[in-house]
C-alpha cells in the first residue's frame, strides 16, 4: 500500500493553520434576525433611565444604561427591594401609551453600578400559570410584532384564560422582549383566526422552545381570549366567564350540531347524559357512560352540540316507525291513534353540560 492509498480523514486533509469554519447560527438557519438590543426606558421609582434590554449569557434579561454607568443615587434606589422597577420598550411606546398600559413591572435581581447593568427578573410566576385553564391539546398559533422585525414565530398555546396566555414559541429568546406588544394568532378549524393583541410579561428559555407569558392588551383581546378558552379548555364554561365578570359575547357563533357517527360519539353522548344528570344528584353511582344507554338508542338518531372543540349538549330523535313499543310518549301517556296514522318522531334525552347551562342553549 502506498501513501496515496491511505484513507485521509477530513481533519488530516485540512491544513493545521486553517481554522474550522464557524458553526452556522441556528437563528440564521431559521431565517430569523440576529439577537438585538431593544431601546427601553427604565423606571426606577421617580427616576427615568434610557438604555437597552439585552439577553445575557445566563439566560435572562439585563438593562444596560446609556453611557455604561449608573448614577449612585439610582443604584442605591435599585438596591432597595421596595423600589418599583419597570421598563417601557421604545419600539411600542406609542401603542402602549395609546392603550394606557403603562410600563411593565419587573423584579430587580442585581445591580452593577460601574458597568451600568441591571439584571431583571422576567421569570414566569408559577401560581399564575397553574390557575390558567388548559386546552385538552395545545393550540397551534403564530406570534408576530414590531420587535420581531416583521417576523412570525410558530407557537403552541398550552394555557389560556381571559387575561393571560402561555405559549411555547419556536425561536430565540433574544427576540421575545418583555414589555413588547405582540399579536398572537390562534387558528381553529371551526372559526376564523383568533387575533389576540397581547404583551409579553415574562420569558423562560428552554432547550427547544421559549416559554412566554402574554397578557391581553385591550378589551377586544380579553373577549376573544375568553371565548377561545370557553371553546377549548375543559372545565371553563359560562359560569367561569360570569365569575370573571365577562359576558360571553359571540360565544354562540361557534356552536354547531352534528349527528353522532361511530362508537366514540355514542360514548361522548352518554357521558354528557351522565354529567348533566349527576349535577343534580341523579344516579351518582353510575360512572360508566355505558350505564346511561337505553334500548331506544338503537332506534334513534343521536345529535351532539359542540362549542368549538368541546361537546356541551346532546339529544336524540327517536324514529318509532309506527311501532308503539319504540315510543317513550306511549309508555307514559297513551298517544291518540290519529298521531300513529300520520306518523311522528320524538325528541328526547336532551341534556346540556352543567358548565354551559343558563346560556339559552336550545
Amino acid at each position: 500500500m502506498t501513501l496515496i492509498d491511505l484513507p485521509v480523514s477530513d481533519a488530516m486533509a485540512r491544513p493545521a493553520a486553517e481554522a474550522p469554519p464557524p458553526a452556522p447560527s441556528p437563528m440564521a438557519a431559521a431565517g430569523l434576525p440576529p439577537p438585538h438590543a431593544v431601546a427601553v426606558c427604565l423606571h426606577a421609582g421617580p427616576d427615568r433611565l434610557n438604555g437597552r434590554l439585552v439577553w445575557d449569557a445566563g439566560g435572562g434579561w439585563s438593562f444596560v444604561a446609556a453611557g455604561g454607568h449608573l448614577p449612585e443615587d439610582v443604584a442605591g434606589r435599585l438596591a432597595d427591594p421596595a423600589t418599583a422597577v419597570a421598563v417601557e420598550p421604545g419600539v411600542d411606546r406609542r401603542a402602549i401609551r395609546r392603550r394606557r398600559l403603562g410600563p411593565l413591572r419587573l423584579g430587580c435581581l442585581s445591580v452593577e453600578t460601574a458597568r451600568g447593568i441591571v439584571r431583571l427578573d422576567a421569570a414566569i410566576p408559577a401560581p399564575v400559570v397553574d390557575q390558567l385553564p388548559r386546552p385538552a391539546e395545545a393550540l397551534p398559533a403564530m406570534l408576530d410584532g414590531r420587535s420581531l422585525n416583521r417576523r412570525r414565530l410558530p407557537a403552541l398555546v398550552t394555557a389560556i384564560g381571559p387575561y393571560e396566555a402561555v405559549a411555547e414559541v419556536t425561536g430565540p429568546a433574544a427576540l421575545l422582549v418583555p414589555g413588547t406588544l405582540m399579536t398572537l394568532t390562534v387558528v381553529r378549524p371551526w372559526a376564523d383566526p383568533f387575533r389576540l393583541r397581547s404583551r409579553i410579561v415574562a420569558v423562560e428559555s428552554g432547550t427547544e422552545t421559549v416559554r412566554v407569558l402574554l397578557r391581553m392588551a385591550d378589551p377586544a383581546a380579553i373577549d376573544r381570549a375568553a371565548v377561545l378558552a370557553a371553546c377549548t379548555a375543559p372545565g371553563f364554561g359560562i359560569q367561569a366567564l360570569w365569575t370573571h365578570g365577562l359576558k360571553p359575547r359571540g360565544l354562540m357563533r361557534h356552536l354547531r350540531v352534528v349527528p353522532a357517527a361511530g362508537a366514540a360519539d355514542m360514548v361522548t353522548a352518554r357521558a354528557l347524559r351522565r354529567d348533566a344528570n349527576q349535577f343534580y344528584g341523579r344516579r351518582p353511582e353510575a360512572r360508566d357512560p355505558a350505564d346511561w344507554a337505553d334500548r331506544l338508542d338503537g332506534s334513534s338518531i343521536l345529535f351532539l352540540a359542540y362549542l368549538g372543540d368541546k361537546p356541551i349538549a346532546t339529544a336524540r330523535l327517536v324514529v318509532n316507525g309506527g311501532d308503539r313499543s319504540l315510543s317513550e310518549l306511549q309508555a307514559q301517556v297513551p298517544v291518540p291513534d290519529t298521531f300513529w296514522e300520520g306518523g311522528f318522531v320524538e325528541v328526547s334525552r336532551l341534556v346540556v353540560h352543567p358548565d354551559f347551562r343558563g346560556n339559552r342553549i336550545r
